[in-house]
């Protein structure tokens, strides 16, 4: 009669449950409050090998701080596969990039359509008529916004509360109606809550009266 072995379970090998957990990544934006720049966290997943750090897996959140505009992942995921460390770039030159194509093409639609209808040519896409929106649909994300964030806005970044004006209403409604990218330059619209050319007027001086006696 055979004798009876004792089973053993083989060793348990790599197990992908075991190498899941919660990282903590640094974007290139530093403060005062963020030394060592914007925190966010995500779960991870350490290689099979072993041998590299966690790398992400899944969206990156913001943690402990909140920005009227956060990047689409793509542009942090991007950058982040080829880091061994808990630092990455937003790639701002990219996303404006391919903002301004999708901005391009959604204006070559528009002017098809409103040759094709009859209606006015628009000068920019920034400049479509209400019917013209309603044929072509709302415009796509300017990119003046990641050029905003990469020149340093603070309130875009989640810096300052007081909204930008202006890039508050590129948010909100995809378009301005003033002033295209090449009439004002990014210098001039970061860093600051009213509108371009709203700063109230110097003090004139009454006639007849030197500069000392304006009050």
């Amino acid at each position: 009669m055979p004798s009876l072995t004792r089973y053993q379970a083989p060793a348990e090998g790599w197990n992908q449950n075991r190498q899941r957990g919660l990282g903590l990544f640094f974007d290139q934006h530093r403060s005062n409050q963020f030394p060592d720049g914007r925190p966010w966290w995500c779960y991870t997943e350490r290689p099979a090998d072993g041998a590299h750090m966690p790398h992400p897996v899944g969206e990156l959140i913001p943690h402990g701080w909140t920005a009227p505009w956060v990047p689409e992942a793509m542009y942090m995921q991007m950058s982040m596969g080829t880091l061994q460390t808990n630092r990455f770039r937003i790639m701002y030159e990219r996303m404006i990039a391919d903002y301004q194509q999708a901005r391009d093409e959604y204006y070559q639609r528009a002017v098809a359509e409103a040759v094709q209808n009859s209606l006015p040519i628009p000068e920019s896409a920034e400049l479509l008529s209400h019917k013209l929106v309603m044929i072509v649909g709302k415009a796509p994300r300017s990119p003046r916004i990641p050029e905003a964030a990469l020149a340093g806005d603070r309130w875009l970044l989640g810096f300052a509360i007081e909204p930008n004006e202006y890039l508050q209403r590129l948010l909100d409604y995809g378009s301005l109606k003033v002033g295209r990218p090449t009439e004002l330059p990014i210098e001039q619209i970061i860093n600051r809550t009213t509108m371009p050319g709203t700063e109230e007027p110097e003090q004139r001086r009454p006639p007849g009266k030197k500069q000392a006696e304006v009050a």
